[in-house]
């Protein structure tokens, strides 16, 4: 499993390698570091942790361990619950759109157009002003133009390296919802592959050769150190690798922004943060790589640590009694990487050995929020810093229903019909009676001559099952008040009526539509930094071979600082979570005829807007600009036929009349009121 723990076997000193050499102040940093985290760790594991693996438990079985063991009834209700709120949560894909700060650019310029033509026709009398004017309002405009064109191409830098991800980044943002809803907080970290540099998340990685060239590197220094023997499997796939990569042409190497979503419990948090999502409060932070070899630490880090390092194993296995220890694949090491903001630096440590694997440096993802780490939360309290998941809300609610479930379970068994007797039936009689066969006709010798079979047998007493007793719908009520989720959404309802389940949809459309707003809120962080991390990292001529000949891209670190500052990066509104169609498609009919009447209204946004709501696919392939309505357009092809027909223009059928082309009846033209639609009832008569 995934959340195993990994349980401390002993400080070893394998293999050949020494132990190195390290400056006592240096060693003593490097403890003083280990001793701080792993304190807060512990901290975290008491109060934190150890209840998050309960709730992926109890989320994915519906009943506590001890409940399970024992074969009584479950019904996972919060499984389900869980699966619907991601569902309604992320819906799909986020769409990121770079666009312009607002900014108050014109000096002499006061935006109006008459000022502009009447400044263009005094510069062609030479009026000095004039040209100044006008030669402000082309500058402006072409450095707009310009960063217009940044922005697109940002968004396409952003849709290509989602895509580019080894794991599909859409199951794995669910996965991460999914995480929050269980363990209280799930985390999106944001890094950056270089070219042929290993990464230590496993998740996060560009796929490309970087990672072959890393494991013939950590086998190689290996034979060097001879710890690996000729005859070792090892050694066979080193040769192998070395043959493949000699004979390989062309090698595929990238670099660019990647993402990883570490567990809920390998994010460390100083124990002194008030405020999870925005880590106020915080010192430093700590990511805890807990899987990786002592040869994995190698191939990422370039350090051997097999001299002197805390070896781990997984809960259950014992490590071979030898001097040397376990083989590679069943030792492991335990990784920090500490963000140390007070400091403004990144370095790593390994528990157990003397020396910093990265000494403190500058972070090589440089944020302006210095955290590479963005926090989903749901649920936040006031005083916690990390809030209670809907599985803890609703784990009483959970276990009554198992209970109320495994007791008419018993009721029912207890309530099976039974037979007495007097004591003249024999033990061959009774066996044989339990097991009848149907309709089987049997001899009874102790039934007397004349003797009905009332008097011999007996039906015993049971008592009734009381519905009453075993009703769950209240848990059902209860659910529904701690977590939203009603009896309709998890199955059928018993006697509800439409208009109580109406209203309880909607106040659970309102819950989520808040957790939307936080996703959305974490999503649009992380995108702005994803294009402020690409803008000072990514070189001009990686941009271009992604992008097109057509990229704009600044040459420069310091210019792209400076756009990094210009340009926005956001979520699309409603990207991440279902809307409510049918209330904002009613909305939308509605207001439609008024907003075609009002003077000055941007067409736009409006059919944008329309374009989403109706799902008829990407916005860039509906919308075009410059291009007319299709009614103005049939217009326009009905009356050139007309005219080609007759010839002459008066006579044109589509001229004729009062209104011209326009005299068929268009659409919300009928008389009355508007008939009923989703989230709105008919209106009612007057009089």
């Amino acid at each position: 499993m995934e959340h195993a723990e990994l349980e401390q076997t002993s400080v070893v000193n394998a293999g050949d390698a020494e132990k190195p050499e390290v400056e006592p102040s240096r060693e003593a940093l490097v403890k003083k570091w280990l001793n701080k985290v792993k304190k807060a760790e512990e901290y975290w594991e008491t109060k934190v942790f150890k209840q998050m693996r309960e709730n992926i438990e109890f989320a994915a079985a519906g009943a506590e361990k001890d409940w399970l063991e024992s074969g009584k009834y479950v019904v996972p209700i919060l499984s389900r619950h869980i699966n619907q709120s991601v569902s309604a949560l992320y819906a799909k894909n986020p769409q990121v759109t770079a666009k312009r700060k607002q900014k108050l650019n014109y000096v002499l310029w006061d935006g109006r157009s008459d000022s502009m033509n009447a400044a263009m026709e005094m510069a062609t009398l030479g009026d000095p002003a004039a040209i100044k004017l006008i030669e402000e309002i082309i500058s402006v405009r072409q450095q707009d133009q310009m960063l217009d064109k940044m922005g697109k191409t940002l968004e396409i830098l952003f849709d290509y390296y989602i895509g580019e991800q080894s794991a599909n980044y859409k199951q794995q943002l669910k996965a991460v919802v999914r995480r929050a809803k269980t363990c209280k907080v799930a985390y999106i970290k944001l890094g950056y592959q270089r070219i042929l540099e290993p990464n230590p998340e496993i998740v996060a990685k560009i796929e490309d050769v970087t990672s072959k060239i890393a494991s013939v590197q950590g086998m190689l220094s290996d034979a060097a150190h001879e710890r690996l023997d000729d005859d070792a499997p090892d050694m066979e796939t080193l040769r192998l690798s070395l043959k493949d990569l000699q004979n390989q042409k062309m090698m595929v190497v990238r670099e660019g922004p990647v993402l990883d979503f570490p567990l809920s419990w390998e994010w460390i948090v100083d124990p002194a943060c008030r405020h999870l999502k925005s880590f106020v409060g915080a010192r430093w932070c700590a990511h805890k790589f807990h899987t990786m070899t002592p040869r994995k630490v190698q191939e990422v880090y370039g350090v051997d640590i097999s001299a002197a390092y805390t070896s781990y194993k997984e809960s259950g296995k014992t490590l071979l009694e030898s001097g040397k220890g376990a083989p590679a694949e069943e030792n492991y090491a335990r990784i920090y990487e500490i963000w140390d903001k007070e400091n403004r630096q990144c370095l790593t440590v390994c528990d157990g050995f003397p020396d910093f694997l990265k000494e403190p440096t500058d972070p090589a993802v440089y944020l302006e929020r210095f955290w590479p780490v963005f926090a989903i939360v749901f649920n936040e309290a006031e005083g916690y810093v990390y809030p209670r998941s809907d599985i803890e809300h609703a784990m009483h609610i959970q276990n009554e229903y198992n209970r109320s479930r495994e007791s008419l379970r018993q009721h029912r068994i207890a309530a099976r019909p039974y037979y007495v007797h007097d004591g003249r039936v024999s033990e061959e009689e009774m066996k044989r009676l339990a097991a009848h066969a149907d309709h089987e006709v049997f001899a009874l010798p102790s039934l007397g001559t004349g003797e009905k079979v009332e008097n011999l047998l007996q039906r015993g007493p049971t008592a009734p099952i009381d519905p009453n007793l075993y009703d769950t719908e209240i848990h059902f009520k209860d659910l529904q008040r701690v977590v939203g989720a009603q009896a309709a959404n998890l199955g059928g309802t018993a006697g509800d009526t439409a208009t109580e389940s109406s209203i309880a949809e909607a106040s659970k459309n309102l819950s989520e539509s808040d957790q939307v707003d936080d996703l959305d809120e974490v999503l649009t962080d992380l995108a702005r930094a994803m294009g402020q991390l690409m803008l000072m990292e990514l070189p001009k001529e990686t941009v271009m071979e992604i992008v097109g000949p057509g990229a704009v891209w600044p040459d420069l670190p310091a210019t792209r600082e400076e756009a990094a500052k210009e340009l926005l990066l956001e979520i699309k509104a409603g990207s991440s979570g279902k809307p409510n169609r049918a209330i904002e498609l009613a909305n939308m009919e509605r207001g439609m005829p008024f907003l075609l009447q009002l003077p000055s209204v941007n067409p736009e946004p409006v059919a944008r807007k329309y374009v989403e709501l109706l799902e008829l696919g990407p916005l860039d392939e509906v919308i075009a600009e410059g291009v007319p309505s299709i009614t103005a357009i049939n217009a326009m092809m009905s009356k050139a036929a007309g005219q080609a027909a007759t010839g002459n223009p008066a006579t044109d059928p589509a001229s004729q009349g009062g209104q011209g082309a326009q005299n068929a009846q268009g659409p919300q033209q009928n008389e009355g009121p508007p008939g009923p639609q989703p989230g709105f009832p008919a209106p009612a008569p007057i009089g």
